[in-house]
C-alpha cells in the first residue's frame, strides 16, 4: 500500500483507478518548464498538465529511465519521454483521452487507456498524476496457445503468476490471496462445515459432495480451536505453511528477508493478508494423509519451490500490493480485495465503500497473458469486499503434437473465473486473524432448519467482524485481457449478461478443441448440457458436461486423437494416421471420423533394377539382390547384381556370371539365386593328357601351355618336345655368351683396364694433338686421348704413347711418356677443352656398355634356368 510521492504537499492528490492513479489540474499552462506537449492538433478545450509516476510493483520503488509513450486516442498524435531519477515524467495536452505505454528492460510492458474527464471532472487547480506500477518479468515458462503450458513429470516445472493491486485513494485496501485447495483440505480434516447458507443462499460443498445446509445435528464437531495448540500449529506448518514478518514486539515488517520469516501462529485460514501479518505460504504441493505428509496427486511436476509471497508497502495507500505465485500446483487460487479494517474507528465513521476506491487488480499468467480485473462500478451493495477472481490451474492430460503423437509432457491449463456463481464463496469461518489469542470469539455454524448458530470459542482475534454479514455483502467485477494474443485466448472462463446467473462458460484453453468447444455456444445455461466438440481428427474425453449452479461437471474435457480404421493405413489415432508404408493416398477427417475419400492404394516403385511392381510387391529383379523398404509412399533401397557362387563359374555378380574358361553349361536366375552347373570341356590337344577342362596338360616329354578361351583351346596352345626345346636353349646361351665377351672387351678398352698404370694406379694417359693443324678448330679435332700399354703391340702405334729414351727420376712426372710422332702434348685452351669432351664421351660410352652387360647377364641367367628346368623335366 505504497503512497504516491507528493509533488506539491500543499495540494491534495486525486489518483486514477488501479494501476493508474490520477488527479487533475486544468488550466492553460502549456508552457510549463519540463513538460512535453501533445497539442499538435489544437482543440477548443483547456490545456491539462499531468505527470506520470512509475513504480516497481514488488518493491514500490521509483523507476528511472522508463520509456513512456502517451498516445492521444482517436487522433494520430503521440510523444515519448523517459522518467527522471525519481520516476517522474510530465506532459501537457488539450486532449483528455490517452493511452499510456511504459517500457523498461526486465519489466512487462504496461499499458492503460485513460479518460482525464472521467477522473478530473470540472475541477481545476489539482495536480493530475498518473501512477503506474510495472511488474518485473516473471521466471520460467510462458503460456502457450489457449492459456496452457506443458511440463515433464519430473519436478522440473518452472512457472510463475502474479497479481498486483492498486487503487484510487489514500484509504487502506488489502489484497488477500490463498490456495482454496490448501484450506479445503484443512477444513475437511478438522470437520468444520460452513454456516447455514452462504451470501448467495446457495448450497455448500463439504467433503466434495453437494449437500443441504439444513442440519438437524446439534452437535458441534468443528475443531478450529485446535489451531491454538502449538503441536497442531507445528504439524500444519508442513503443508501450505503460513509465514509472517511480524516480530515478537508485534511490529510488522513486510519487507523482511525470507530468512527472517517465521511461521504464523495461526495456520488455519491460509490467507496471505497484510493486516494479519501473513506474507508467505510455502509447500503448496503437500497434503496430510493421516500421519503422513504426501505429494498432492497430479503435482509431481511441482517438486521444486512452490509458494505464494505477498509484497505490500504500508506507507499510506494507493498501492501497489503484489502477490507472486511460484510454481503453484493444480487447484484454485482466490484473489480478494478488502477495504480497511471494519473494526477500526475510522471505518465505523467512513461512508465510503470499496467501489469508491476504484481498485484494479492486474493478473499476470506468465509474461504474455496479462489481465486487468476491475470492480463493477454499479455494485449496489455497500461492501468492503471485492471477490476479484479465482485462478484455476488444471491438469489437461497428455500433450499431443499436431499429428496426435504424445510428446512425453503433461499439459496444464490456467483460467480466470470472474463471475459470481462459479466462484468460491467467502465465509466468516476462515477470515484472516492476528496472532493474538482472544478470551472469546464467535463464529457462525450450521444450525437446525438452515438457521445458523453462534458458537463461542477460544480462538485468535479476527481483524474483521465476527459474523457472516461481513462476507455476505460482496462485490464482483470482470477481467479482460490487456493485449490480444494467442496466450490470452480462452483464459477468462466467464459468462456475461443478464442470463449469466448460474450459467457456465464453455471450457477455456482446451487443446485441439473446435472453434466453439461446446456445440451449444460459449455460455451454457444452468441445468443444461455442453456437447463437447473437438477439431477434426480429435474426440472429446467426455462427450458432454453438465452445468450445475455455475459449475461444469466435469469441469473440462480433453481432446484425444480419434481412432483411425482406414484400410492400409498405419492405424495411428488422429492426425498422425496416414497411409502405411508402401501405400499412397490422403486421409482426411470430418469430426472424429475419416471421410469416405480417405483411401490408401499401393505406391509406385521406381527403384532401379527392381520389378517395378507397386507397393509391397516390389522386389529386386532376377539376378539382382537387395532390400526395398518404404517410407510412406517412397520406395527406398538398392538392387545390385547378385552374388554368383556356382562351382567352376567365373564368380562374377549378376548377369555377368558364366561358366569359367574350360567349362560349359547353362546358368539362369531365380530372383537373387543362380541355377545351373558348369562341366569341364573335353581336350583334344596333340601330345596332351586329354583330360577335360583346366586339367588338360602336356604329356611327359613335352612342354607347353594349354590356354582355354571359353569352351575352346586357344590357337597358341601346343605341346612341344622337351629335347628340341633344350637344344634351342643351349644354342641361345652360346650366342648370348659370345655377345657378352664382346661387350666385356669393349668395357675393358674404354675403362683402361689393360693399360699401363702409374705407381699410384692411375692409367697412363695423355692428350696429344697433331703438330701441324691448319686451323684452330682442326687442331682441336685432331687431339686424342692416348694411353700407354705395357706391350706396344697390343695397340696401334698412333694410339700408344712412347717411352722416353732416357729414364730418370723425372720419367714418371711430366716426361714419363711421350706423344707419338707428329703429335705434341696438348697445352692450349682449345686443345684441353677438346680433350675433356673426348673424355666425357668415352665415359658415357662406358656407362652404356655396362648397362648392356647387365641386361645380357639377365638374359643368360634366364636361359640357364630354362635349361635347368627342361633337364629336370626330361629326368
Amino acid at each position: 500500500m505504497a503512497t504516491a510521492p507528493r509533488r506539491q504537499p500543499s495540494t491534495p492528490l486525486r489518483l486514477l483507478a488501479a494501476t493508474l492513479v490520477v488527479a487533475c489540474l486544468a488550466g492553460h499552462a502549456a508552457g510549463v518548464r519540463g513538460r512535453t506537449s501533445l497539442r499538435s492538433t489544437p482543440t477548443n478545450g483547456p490545456v491539462v498538465n499531468f505527470a506520470v509516476k512509475l513504480l516497481d510493483a514488488l518493491t514500490g520503488e521509483s523507476l528511472a529511465g522508463v520509456s513512456i509513450t502517451v498516445e492521444v486516442l482517436k487522433v494520430v498524435e503521440k510523444v515519448t519521454r523517459y522518467t527522471d531519477k525519481d520516476g517522474w515524467a510530465e506532459f501537457s495536452s488539450d486532449h483528455l483521452d490517452f493511452r499510456i505505454l511504459a517500457q523498461k528492460k526486465g519489466y512487462i510492458l504496461a499499458t492503460k487507456d485513460i479518460s482525464l474527464r472521467r477522473y478530473c471532472g470540472e475541477r481545476t487547480g489539482d495536480d493530475c498524476v498518473v501512477q503506474l506500477a510495472m511488474s518485473p518479468e516473471l521466471k520460467g515458462e510462458d503460456l502457450g496457445e489457449g492459456c496452457g503450458f506443458a511440463a515433464r513429470p519430473d519436478g522440473s516445472l518452472d512457472w510463475e503468476m502474479r497479481a498486483v493491486l492498486e487503487w484510487n485513494s489514500g484509504e487502506d485496501l488489502n489484497l488477500w490471496a490463498r490456495s482454496w485447495d490448501c484450506f479445503e483440505d484443512t477444513r475437511i480434516r478438522y470437520q468444520c462445515p460452513y454456516a447455514g447458507q452462504d451470501q448467495d443462499g446457495d448450497l455448500d460443498i463439504f467433503g466434495g459432495v453437494w449437500q443441504s445446509t439444513q442440519s438437524t445435528d446439534q452437535e458441534e464437531r468443528c475443531r478450529r480451536t485446535d489451531f491454538t495448540k502449538p503441536e497442531v500449529a507445528q504439524k500444519e506448518q508442513q503443508t501450505c505453511g503460513m509465514k509472517t514478518c511480524a516480530f515478537s514486539d508485534g511490529v510488522i515488517d513486510a519487507q523482511c528477508a525470507q530468512a527472517q520469516m517465521r511461521y504464523h501462529a495461526n495456520q488455519w485460514s491460509k490467507w496471505l493478508d497484510e493486516e494479519s501479518g501473513a506474507y508467505y505460504v510455502d509447500d503448496l504441493q503437500y497434503r496430510w494423509n493421516g500421519s503422513d505428509r504426501v505429494v498432492l496427486p497430479g503435482a509431481e511436476a511441482w517438486m521444486g519451490d512452490s509458494y505464494m509471497k505477498l509484497d505490500a508497502h504500508t506507507e499510506g495507500g494507493f498501492g501497489p500490493e503484489t502477490v507472486t505465485f511460484r510454481n503453484p500446483p493444480p487447484g484454485t487460487y482466490q484473489l480478494v480485495v478488502n477495504r480497511m479494517d471494519p473494526n477500526s474507528e475510522a471505518s465505523q465513521t467512513s461512508q465510503r465503500t470499496i467501489t469508491d476506491e476504484s481498485p484494479l487488480v492486474t493478473v499476470y499468467l506468465g509474461n504474455s497473458a496479462v489481465f486487468d480485473c476491475e470492480i463493477d462500478p454499479d455494485c449496489a451493495i455497500r461492501s468492503r469486499l471485492w471477490n476479484v477472481a479465482n485462478i484455476r490451474i488444471e491438469e489437461d492430460g497428455d500433450e499431443f503434437d499436431a499429428l496426435g503423437r504424445r510428446t512425453g509432457r503433461k499439459r496444464y491449463r490456467a483460467s480466470l473465473v470472474d463471475t459470481k456463481q462459479p466462484m468460491k464463496k467467502l465465509h466468516s469461518l476462515d477470515l484472516p486473524t492476528t496472532e493474538e489469542l482472544a478470551a472469546k470469539t464467535v463464529r457462525w455454524a450450521p444450525g437446525p432448519f438452515g438457521v445458523p448458530n453462534l458458537v463461542y470459542e477460544h480462538y485468535f482475534k479476527s481483524r474483521y467482524k465476527d459474523n457472516d454479514e461481513y462476507v455476505q455483502k460482496v462485490c464482483y467485477g470482470s477481467c479482460r485481457p490487456r493485449h490480444s494474443n494467442s496466450a490470452n485466448r480462452g483464459c477468462v472462463a466467464s459468462c456475461k449478461g443478464k442470463d449469466a446467473f448460474g450459467s457456465c462458460a464453455a471450457p477455456a484453453g482446451v487443446s485441439w478443441a473446435a472453434e466453439s468447444p461446446c456445440a451449444e455456444g460459449s455460455c451454457i445455461g444452468n441445468g443444461l448440457t455442453c456437447t463437447a466438440q473437438c477439431a477434426d481428427g480429435w474426440v472429446p474425453s467426455a462427450p458432454s458436461l453438465g452445468c450445475k449452479g455455475g459449475t461444469l461437471v466435469p469441469s473440462t474435457f480433453q481432446c484425444l486423437p480419434a481412432a483411425c480404421n482406414v484400410q492400409n493405413s498405419n492405424k495411428e489415432p488422429g492426425k498422425s494416421c496416414e497411409c502405411a508404408d508402401g501405400f499412397v493416398g490422403a486421409i482426411t477427417w470430418r469430426g472424429a471420423a475419416t471421410t469416405e475419400d480417405s483411401i490408401c492404394t499401393p505406391a509406385p516403385c521406381s527403384v532401379e533394377h527392381s520389378t517395378g511392381e507397386p507397393g509391397s510387391q516390389c522386389r529386386c529383379a532376377d539376378s539382382y539382390a537387395g532390400t526395398i523398404t518404404w517410407q510412406g509412399p517412397h520406395a527406398i533401397g538398392q538392387c545390385e547384381p547378385a552374388k554368383c557362387d556356382v562351382p567352376n563359374s567365373n564368380r562374377l555378380p549378376g548377369t555377368s556370371c558364366a561358366c569359367d574358361h574350360g567349362f560349359e553349361g547353362t546358368l539362369s536366375w531365380n530372383g537373387a539365386k543362380v541355377v545351373g552347373q558348369c562341366n569341364p570341356v573335353p581336350c583334344g590337344v596333340e601330345h596332351s593328357n586329354h583330360e577335360p577342362g583346366p586339367e588338360c596338360a602336356c604329356e611327359p616329354g613335352f612342354i607347353g601351355d594349354i590356354v582355354w578361351e571359353g569352351t575352346r583351346v586357344s590357337d597358341s596352345s601346343q605341346c612341344m618336345s622337351a629335347k628340341l626345346i633344350l637344344e634351342k636353349l643351349v644354342s641361345q646361351l652360346e650366342a648370348k655368351e659370345e655377345q657378352r665377351r664382346i661387350l666385356n672387351d669393349r668395357s675393358t678398352f674404354l675403362s683402361g683396364a689393360d693399360a699401363a698404370r702409374d705407381e699410384d694406379g692411375t692409367v697412363v694417359e695423355r692428350c696429344c694433338c697433331e703438330v701441324e693443324a691448319p686451323t684452330l678448330n682442326a687442331e682441336a679435332q685432331s687431339c686424342e686421348l692416348i694411353r700407354a700399354y705395357p706391350k706396344q703391340t697390343q695397340r696401334a702405334t698412333r694410339s700408344a704413347l712412347r717411352k722416353p729414351k732416357t729414364l730418370s727420376v723425372d720419367w714418371f712426372r711430366r716426361s714419363k711418356w711421350l706423344c707419338p710422332e707428329n703429335f705434341n702434348k696438348a697445352e692450349r685452351e682449345m686443345e684441353l677443352k677438346a680433350c675433356e669432351a673426348f673424355k666425357a664421351s668415352r665415359d658415357r660410352r662406358l656407362q652404356e656398355v655396362k648397362i648392356e652387360i647387365n641386361e645380357m647377364d639377365l638374359d643368360i641367367n634366364g636361359i640357364i634356368k630354362s635349361i635347368d628346368a627342361t633337364r629336370e623335366y626330361l629326368h
